[in-house]
């Protein structure tokens, strides 16, 4: 009985995680937690400290700066989001007070690197914001784990035509065999009767 009810409680457990997991939504608050996240994370981040909503102080090795960060708008995109395999797109819109434009010319690389932080995606299967570059790695694993239907059809097309083919060059080369048995039957026989003709006509 106990085995039964830890059954039973271990699927109702599965099946509630994968119902959250399911009806979970991208919503800018989320987009927002994740990007705190992502700055407080990154190795180069040296501060990142909430002063007020959607105000930081922060200071970062990508490039000199030390000052206060303002998140100026968050957005959500669903323009991909409705076809198969699809995705939320959500960009942090910023503004770092202060940086002088020399910075800009000087750390132009660095200071997009950092900017490709600001932009996430939400992997629907999971629920999580992600960036671009996690996101490709979830769905290359994914790839691995479950073969799309097309490429196992593909390779069972490749393995019975290779079949295919070797039969039928079996069959050729016995076919071929045969054939050149035959001949050579056939001009035994026809070289005996044409000496069996020559010695009657020599008699």
């Amino acid at each position: 009985m106990n085995s039964f009810r830890l059954k039973i409680m271990s699927f109702l457990g599965v099946f509630i995680l994968n119902f959250s997991i399911l009806s979970a939504q991208p919503t800018e608050e989320g987009l927002l937690k994740a990007w705190e996240e992502l700055q407080k994370n990154d190795p180069k981040t040296v501060v990142f400290e909430k002063i007020k909503e959607r105000c930081y102080k922060f200071k970062t090795e990508w490039f000199p700066f030390d000052g206060e960060l303002k998140v100026l708008n968050i957005i959500v995109d669903d323009t991909y989001a409705h076809f198969e395999g699809g995705y939320y797109r959500g960009t942090i819109e910023v503004e770092l007070v202060g940086l002088p434009d020399d910075i800009l010319k000087k750390y132009s690389y660095s200071h997009s690197m950092w900017c490709s932080k600001n932009s996430l995606c939400f992997d629907n299967k999971i629920g999580k914001w992600l960036t671009y570059g996690d996101h490709g790695a979830e769905l290359a694993k994914r790839a691995q784990k479950y073969p799309s239907f097309l490429f196992r059809v593909q390779e069972i097309f490749y393995y019975v035509w290779i079949i295919v083919l070797g039969a039928f060059l079996v069959y050729t080369i016995i076919k071929f065999n045969r054939v050149i048995k035959i001949s050579e039957e056939s001009y035994k026989v026809l070289k005996e009767i044409s000496e069996k003709l020559k010695d009657k006509t020599e008699k």
